[in-house]
This record gives structure tokens, C-alpha cells and sequence, in this order.
């Protein structure tokens, strides 16, 4: 983030991954107490899987939308297909269709809290239920990065550079989506 601001305004875009502390056998031999303390620092309270990020990360290195590489990560876990996930999710990316405006990435944590609440067409009446998640994934994207809004994430036009990688902002919108859609299914339990 760091770099971004500081050579944002040279024109100089910066796309980082950043996820933080990840368990992996690095972490094997560090003390509970240490990784207690990083988890608590972290924006989400909880610490990486590395599979949390590598597939959105590997779908957006082969070309996938931001909203293309959330979504796509997440449908099997819902129960979607990812060659259809990525058709519906196309004209999300660039902020819907390039406006720049609602996060792709955000637009594909919306998409899956609408697959896991949504009672489907037959029984119209899970709306409430789905705004509810959908808007705890918006809130919590938020507070970590100041906004939903692509041009203001990516610094467009805004002199002291992005607030936020793409890649940065799905790894954010994948550890939200995983932490609120695994809450929801404890709470359904």
C-alpha cells in the first residue's frame, strides 16, 4: 500500500499481494501466544490459508475479472459452476463493466451471499436474509479499505494513488467472504 501512494502519482501503478500472516509449516514452530497476537492484529481476526488466496490469484493471473476471480474461488464451494460463474460474473469486473464504480471483488461476495440465502424464483421471499450478509461483506470491506468504490480504491484521479490493489482488494473481499459465509453457516447449524 505504501508503494502505491508513494508512486501513484508518478503513474506508476503497484499490484501486490499482501496477505499476511499465512499458516503454513513456517508457522509450525512459533509460539501460541505469538500467533494469537498476529491473528488478533489482522483486519479479520483470523490467519491465511494459503488456499484461501492462491486460486482468486491464479484465476486473475489467466485474465479473470476481479469479480470473476472472487466468485469463480468460491462456487464450488457453494455448489456453482465456475464456467457459468464466470459468464454471470463478466460484466461485474472494472467497477460493473468498466464504470468504476462497486468493487468487482465486492460484486463477487454479493454474488455468493445471494447463492447461499436466496430461497430461488419459486419462493421470492429471501431478500432480507440475503441484503443482511451481503451488506456485512460490504460493511466489513469497507472499514478496511475506506470504500466499495473502484475509482477510489484504484486512486483514479485522486493525486495520492490507490487506496488499494486489485489483487489486494480480492484477497480481502476472499478472506471476508470465506470468514462471513462459514459464520453463516455455523449460525444456520
Amino acid at each position: 500500500k505504501a508503494l502505491a501512494q508513494e508512486l501513484g502519482p508518478s503513474g506508476i501503478r503497484v499490484n501486490a499481494i499482501c496477505p499476511g500472516v499465512i499458516q503454513t509449516d513456517m508457522c509450525a514452530n512459533v509460539a501460541p501466544e505469538v500467533m494469537e497476537s498476529l491473528r488478533e492484529q489482522t483486519p479479520i481476526e483470523k490467519l491465511g490459508r494459503p488456499e484461501d488466496v492462491a486460486q482468486a490469484m491464479a484465476y486473475l493471473e489467466q485474465g479473470f475479472n476481479c469479480a470473476q476471480a472472487v466468485a469463480c474461488t468460491l462456487a464450488p464451494a457453494i455448489g456453482l459452476d465456475v464456467d457459468q460463474t464466470f459468464r454471470l460474473m463478466e460484466g461485474f469486473g472494472g467497477g460493473m463493466g468498466g464504470y468504476t464504480e462497486t468493487c468487482g471483488a465486492v460484486s463477487g461476495t454479493v454474488m455468493a451471499a445471494g447463492w447461499v440465502k436466496s430461497a430461488g424464483s419459486e419462493i421470492p421471499i429471501s431478500k432480507m436474509e440475503t441484503y443482511q450478509l451481503a451488506n456485512q461483506m460490504c460493511a466489513r470491506f469497507k472499514a478496511q479499505n475506506g470504500t466499495t468504490i473502484c475509482s477510489e480504491l484504484k486512486g483514479i484521479g485522486n493525486p495520492a494513488g490507490p487506496l488499494r490493489s486489485c489483487p489486494g482488494c480480492i484477497q480481502d473481499a476472499m478472506d471476508i467472504a470465506i470468514d462471513v459465509l462459514q459464520a453463516d453457516a455455523r449460525a444456520g447449524e
